[in-house]
């Protein structure tokens, strides 16, 4: 075997200054217009553009210095360094890590793990476009917690199907449903409510409470505290589609008040000239027991008997089943017979005032 050694070899024509240069020991430069633009070396290739691109091996090194690269002296494993430490980390399983060498996989989903190594602040992923910037992951402060906030003024929004369904606004209302909210001053907006419901005037229960113990003193459906030491608040107000208060639960330190609008303002045709005794002798008190609970003896009234009497205290239809053919139960709010039984009070006093006077 015959060699032909040479020390560089250029363009044949022009101004001789581009071509292989093999003056340097096991090293060939490839120059262009009189610059080494690559560097073969016996195991990497550098391309010399500004700053060096040095394919070493199993890392491709990005910087002059040689501390910004990319390798994989792993199999199968893909690792991003930046002034010489690991950045970001991306395994065989496709699990990535930032700020970790050791990402959690997960037999479900490949994971991101984001951590940091900074006794304050923490592994936190922002996003951010023209206007909005979000924030979620861990923070290692005093109070340590998991984070998901947005940074910016606007809302937060959860969603499932490609629809929204529950969203925190800017300034902590937080909404379950449709996210449109009334805002008018007697509505939810304008109370400065921090949790709001919008039904979206579709069928269902805004809220429904399951499985309620009813063995302690401890337990229930909803527990509202007063935290006023004097005075009373409202525990609960309802609202028409005007938006006008039409009732309300009320409580002081002491007990509690159930009301209904009752202002003149609001009514008209206004009579006191009725027969309330004809009426009330045509009611049926009597004592019964509910199926579910037999060894309780009640005072009452059957609903269906009242409705002809008083028809406002009575809810539902006599004999109403839904479409499986359940009992749909006539209820009855006894505080609307009051008005009954005062003004026949006052028909009969006014019939042992008119008998004594004889």
């Amino acid at each position: 075997m015959s060699e032909i050694k040479v020390n560089s070899v250029v363009n044949s024509t022009g101004d001789n200054d581009s071509g292989l240069d093999l003056a340097t020991n096991d090293q060939v430069k490839v120059k262009i217009a009189n610059a080494e633009d690559f560097i073969f070396k016996a195991n990497s290739l550098e391309v010399q553009t500004g700053s060096n691109i040095d394919m070493n091996g199993t890392e491709l090194i990005l910087d002059a210095d040689g501390d910004t690269s990319i390798e994989a002296s792993t199999d199968d494993t893909i690792v991003f360094d930046t002034a010489g430490s690991e950045r970001v980390r991306i395994d065989s399983s496709g699990n990535v890590g930032i700020g970790d060498s050791s990402p959690e996989s997960n037999t479900n989903f490949t994971a991101l793990t984001v951590t940091s190594t900074a006794s304050t602040g923490g592994g936190q992923v922002y996003v951010q476009s023209s206007s909005v910037s979000s924030v979620f992951g861990a923070d290692n402060t005093s109070d340590p917690k998991s984070i998901l906030q947005t940074v910016t003024s606007h809302p937060l929004v959860f969603g499932t199907n490609n629809t929204e369904r529950f969203r925190i606004t800017s300034d902590g209302l937080t909404i379950l449903g449709p996210c449109a909210i009334n805002t008018t001053s007697t509505t939810v907006g304008g109370r400065v409510s921090r949790f709001a419901i919008n039904q979206g005037n579709s069928s269902g229960f805004a809220i429904a409470i399951d499985n309620i113990r009813n063995d302690t003193s401890g337990s229930g459906g909803i527990l509202i505290t007063n935290n006023e030491t004097s005075g009373t608040f409202d525990a609960l107000s309802f609202l028409n589609p005007s938006n006008q208060e039409i009732g309300k639960i009320n409580t002081s330190n002491s007990s509690t008040s159930y009301s209904t609008s009752s202002d003149y303002r609001l009514k008209e045709n206004v009579v006191t000239d009725w027969d309330a005794t004809s009426r009330i002798k045509q009611l049926k008190p009597s004592r019964f027991n509910f199926k579910t609970d037999k060894d309780t003896t009640l005072d009452g009234f059957l609903a269906h008997e009242v409705s002809s009497i008083v028809p406002e205290a009575i809810i539902g239809e006599k004999d109403a089943v839904d479409e499986d053919g359940n009992i749909k139960p006539q209820s009855i709010d006894q505080s609307k017979l009051v008005p009954l039984l005062v003004k026949t009070i006052q028909e009969l006093e006014a019939r042992i005032t008119a008998l004594e006077s004889k």
